[in-house]
């Protein structure tokens, strides 16, 4: 038997429920009256002391069909939505769609139009079944801000600052400043704007960088390099790197180690994708991931949207200074070198830790130890990988190991296939 509950007013009475939505099943365009959704139930009240209780009719479920839990719209854009109603073989019923904030966002027969910036929700709703899906409205005129710092929140509506704004929607976190487009041809093209600095998402993924890649190899059986495809077919510059910027590869030097160069890296394997053979046989899962990412949390359009950092921008997350002194070879023994300091990496976690819903960095790792001097230290053991290709071998991308500060390359590089570290912070130019 389907459960009902009825509200009643009375002085000095409080009650708790799970969330207060504004509507009303009679008159869904009418701003003045109050639904409270308690799980699956759902008490209607009209005014303030008026109670509403309609029927059900024999519905059971609503469902609005939507790719995210937030659409996110530009003002005066619209997203047609879609309710999925799960309700008795002989139920007669009408499907009411309500918005929360009708100077935001309206929606009529689930056509949602976005009105002025700020942040409503969307309802649909039979009598004291629903459901809701948050919509956020972005105005195409900037805000002005103040210079960006490094730690500075970045919102959705593409301003900044250094305090949090509860009222705005953080999307990620500047961590650098300065012209990322110095030294990446493809960003300086596609978005000359971009010259203000780094942020990089609030959340992580983990993925491999291409899981099949034992499969793509030349005729002789040995690994093929993704950027080699990628200087054959395209315009872009190769996601290459060596550690000490003078070796030749294929006739041709590649420097980028210490560059700002991961949206031309990103903009090359997304090419790669979308070659028929290439999507099929060995795709880049870590390019997929960032298109999901995309959909998921659009950016604002001062920015170049997200894309995967080369390893230059992600180790810029720990540390702003970074020289070729401090990314050699020395002997060729070892390829794991310690950044010069943390400071970039704590000042990301201390604002994270301002936002909801936010992930640390460090914090999504395997759980590790290891004995030193008697005693057992524990640690996360993981890495973020890069868009960044070593050039010693074709199986491996240049990461940074949050555990211990540090870049990876060569014979200790991530390998392409790894799913177990495959961790990405995805970042964008402003």
């Amino acid at each position: 038997m389907k459960k009902f509950v009825m509200l009643f007013l009375f002085a000095g009475l409080f009650m708790s429920f799970h969330s207060c939505e504004r509507v009303d099943p009679e008159n869904p365009d009418n701003p003045g009256t109050d639904t409270i959704i308690n799980g699956n139930d759902t008490i209607i009240t009209s005014g303030e002391d008026t109670v509403i209780h309609e029927p059900n009719p024999g519905v059971e479920k609503i469902v609005i069909e939507s790719s995210s839990s937030t659409i996110r719209l530009y003002e005066g854009e619209t997203e047609q939505l879609e309710a999925e109603v799960t309700a008795d073989e002989d139920a007669e019923y009408t499907l009411h769609w309500r918005s929360t904030d009708t100077e935001v966002a309206t929606v009529s027969e689930g056509l949602v139009k976005a009105v002025a910036a700020g942040k409503a929700k969307i309802i649909a709703y039979v009598s004291d079944v629903a459901d809701t899906v948050d919509v956020v409205v972005m105005s195409e005129e900037i805000p002005e801000s103040d210079d960006p710092r490094v730690g500075d929140f970045f919102y959705s509506d593409g301003s900044w600052a250094s305090r949090l704004d509860s009222d705005k929607e953080v999307i990620g976190i500047v961590y650098w400043v300065g012209d990322p487009t110095s030294t990446d041809p493809t960003l300086r093209k596609e978005h000359p704007g971009c010259t203000h600095g780094l942020v990089c998402a609030i959340t992580e993924v983990r993925t491999p960088w291409q899981s099949k890649q034992a499969n793509y190899v030349d005729g002789s059986g040995y690994a093929n390099y993704v950027g080699t495809w990628i200087l054959e077919n395209t315009d872009y510059e190769g996601p290459f790197a060596d550690a000490t910027n003078s070796a030749a590869f294929d006739g041709k030097y590649f420097p980028h180690l210490n560059y700002t160069i991961g949206y031309n890296n990103t903009k090359g394997l997304e090419e790669f994708n979308r070659q028929p053979r290439n999507r099929e046989q060995w795709p880049l899962e870590v390019v997929s991931a960032c298109q999901d990412y995309r959909e998921k949390y659009p950016t604002p359009r001062n920015t170049s949207d997200w894309y995967i950092p080369s390893i230059k921008e992600m180790a810029m997350m720990i540390s702003e200074e970074l020289g070729y002194s401090k990314i050699d070879y020395g002997d060729g023994s070892n390829a794991k070198y310690p950044l010069p300091d943390e400071g970039t990496f704590n000042a990301i976690n201390s604002s994270l830790m301002s936002v909801p819903n936010a992930e640390l960095m460090g914090e999504n790792g395997i759980d590790a130890s290891t004995e030193y001097y008697g005693m057992t230290i524990e640690f996360k053991l993981s890495s973020y990988i890069t868009s960044t290709e070593v050039t010693a071998g074709a199986h491996s991308v240049w990461a940074v190991g949050y555990s211990d500060q540090s870049i990876v390359g060569s014979e200790l590089g991530t390998s392409k296939k790894s799913s177990v570290n495959g961790l990405v912070r995805f970042i964008f130019a402003f």
